[in-house]
């Protein structure tokens, strides 16, 4: 038997594969977690064998026995035979290695993402379990799937990516017992920007810069970045030279004419071109200032009291739309903004203008003219003040206002004005519906000889409107169904008075019910409305009593109902004196909304228990 046993030989075969495909490998042996190999000695017709592995004894009594390895180690793989006349054989040994699988993957890395177009972008791959000579494929997708770049040993792709692309790296191990290989690593999504072209200009100029005016000039930017630089340039007469550099887009400074400028802008923005830009050259040209002045002239400075004078102003250098404004006795004149103005002065009056000049360059801007006294005859006062028919009003009505006067002469003129508005006719009375604070005044021209304060201006007479009120009463209900309602008040909580329709509130049937409230005339008020409900009434349930044994203890009958509703119970109390079914009756209380009921309780006699007969 010794000598039948020569060596143990080594079948690897897959999960999926036939005992028939045999290899004679020598001892020791390595295979991976997972794996499935057939050891087997040659077979002797009738012998039986023994097989044990680090000793435990296989139950396999055949000349091959198949192991599936689970557990990574150092494994002993002993076999002895046994022949069919009981001759034990020389005890036969190998050495088997279970080695732990690796998983197989593989992380990529952009240098660069986003990038700027045309630059090239590296991508690092780094492997797990990838062996001592791992093959790297390189995949990109522009767009129409994706195509392999490279393969090879190297881990490192370079290439200049378009907008969108998508990249990854394919590792395939030749580590030992390794698992997931090839693997993918993530996809990269590329974003590629464009260029970005970098400019500045300087904003239009004002069309006319005076002489001693200090100017601001702006710069606009394009693709500046989110810290953009700004540098000034200033050529006087002896070169451009740097006055202002910094975040500032803006540079202020007094020009006294024929300087040229320009501005540099030195973007950080990403993936800018033409940087730093430079604006065009701009010439700064400067006004010399003007002296403007006013002369007036009245059409007659002797006059009589009440006649109207009529000064002109002539103004220098006034410009295209020069404004004036007028004085009498250093008060302004309002409204007054014309080259002449006309009035009816006073003895002793001191007319004078000012001009203000729409030149863009002008030396001293208002300037003042000469002054005019007037000499005016005494003349017979023109009076008028108005009145009002009604004042405060309600919303909505009309108000008379009648004018009383004095020395308005035969043709008297009236004007009359609501908030300084000119409205109505050219008579001594005016009616109109007035808003709150409106404010009415007439002014009186006397075509009478001789007669001062005309034009004649009335009081002010300022109007209170009365906001119309609405009526609000205590909420009544709900009620019951057939109740007794209680009246309608004839007087708002606001003390408005007036008249319900309906006048009375019907309880004949459940719902809720409009009533409106009409407020007598004269009070500012508004028709107003009241709803009531009427309500139905509840049956008030309660819990089930008994039934009850005779003579037994009864409970009180309860007083109030499920619902709430309380009341009195008749007869009061339950009796348990007599077998039978009774009626209880509820009255409810009164104002509850609610009926009678009634509660049937059973009193039933006493049971004596019985027994079958025992013995």
């Amino acid at each position: 038997m010794s000598g039948k046993l020569k060596y143990i030989l080594m079948l690897i075969v897959a999960l999926a594969g036939t005992l028939g495909v045999s290899g004679q490998i020598a001892m020791p042996d390595s295979v991976c977690v997972g794996a499935t190999k057939n050891y087997w000695v040659v077979d002797t017709p009738g012998s039986t064998y023994t097989w044990t592995i680090n000793g435990a004894v296989q139950p396999e009594t055949s000349s091959l026995i198949s192991v599936n390895w689970t557990i990574p180690g150092n494994y002993t793989i002993t076999v002895q035979e046994l022949s069919a006349d009981n001759c034990l054989g020389d005890l036969q040994a190998g050495e088997v290695v279970v080695t732990e699988n690796l998983l197989v993957s593989v992380s990529l890395l952009a240098n660069f993402n986003p990038v700027c177009i045309g630059e090239n972008v590296l991508f690092t791959a780094t492997p797990l379990n990838g062996g001592t000579n791992p093959v790297f494929s390189w995949f990109v997708d522009g767009g129409s799937g994706f195509i392999l770049m490279q393969t090879g040993p190297d881990d490192t792709y370079t290439y200049p990516p378009q907008n969108g692309d998508q990249v990854y790296v394919m590792l395939e191990s030749d580590e030992t017992c390794a698992t997931g290989s090839p693997a993918d690593s993530e996809i990269i999504l590329m974003q590629v920007d464009p260029l970005l072209p970098v400019t500045v200009s300087i904003d239009p100029l004002p069309p006319l810069i005076c002489e001693g005016t200090e100017i601001t000039l702006n710069a606009s930017s394009g693709n500046g970045g989110t810290s953009p630089v700004f540098s000034w340039f200033v050529d006087a007469g002896s070169g451009f030279v740097e006055v202002q550099t910094g975040p500032d887009n803006f540079y202020t400074f007094t020009p006294v004419g024929g300087e040229q400028i320009y501005v540099e802008l030195l973007s950080d923005v990403n993936c800018g071109s033409g940087n730093p830009a430079d604006s065009e050259v701009i010439q700064i040209t400067v006004s010399p200032l003007l002296q403007a002045s006013v002369t007036i002239v009245v059409d007659n400075d002797d006059v009589c009291a009440g006649t109207e004078a009529s000064f002109t102003a002539t103004p220098v250098n006034g410009g295209l739309n020069p404004v004036f404004a007028w004085y009498v006795n250093s008060a302004l004149v309002p409204g007054e903004t014309s080259a002449t103005y006309s009035y009816i002065p006073v003895n002793g009056d001191i007319v004078e203008a000012t001009l203000i000049s729409d030149e863009t360059c002008v030396s001293t801007d208002p300037v003042t003219s000469n002054i005019i006294s007037m000499t005016v005859n005494q003349l017979a006062l023109v009076a008028v003040g108005i009145s009002a028919d009604a004042n405060p009003v309600c919303v909505g009505s009309e108000v008379n206002f009648t004018a009383t006067y004095s020395n308005e002469g035969p043709n008297p003129q009236f004007a009359w004005f609501v908030n300084g508005n000119p409205v109505g006719l050219n008579q001594d009375t005016y009616s109109y519906f007035p808003l709150d604070g409106d404010e009415i005044q007439l002014v009186l021209l006397s075509d009478a000889e001789c007669v001062t304060g005309n034009p004649a201006t009335s009081n002010l007479v300022v109007i209170s409107v009365t906001d119309e009120i609405t009526p609000t009463f205590a909420g009544i209900g709900p009620l019951c169904l057939n109740s007794t309602a209680p009246l309608l008040e004839l007087i708002s909580l606001e003390g408005i008075t007036g008249t319900w329709t309906p006048a009375v509130i019907a309880t004949g049937a459940t719902g809720t019910f409009t009533y409106t409230f009409t407020p007598d005339a004269d009070q500012c008020a508004i028709v107003t409305t009241l709803d009531i409900t009427i309500t139905d009434e509840i049956t008030p349930t309660f819990s089930v009593i008994g039934p009850l044994c005779l003579n037994s203890t009864a409970p009180l009958l309860e007083l109030i109902s499920l619902e709430g509703i309380t009341g009195t119970w008749t007869p009061a109390i339950i009796a348990t004196d007599v077998a039978g079914t009774f009626t209880y009756t509820f009255t409810p209380d009164a104002d509850q909304c609610t009926n009678s009921t009634t509660l049937d309780i059973t009193i039933t006699d006493e049971i004596t228990p019985t027994f079958a007969g025992i013995g």
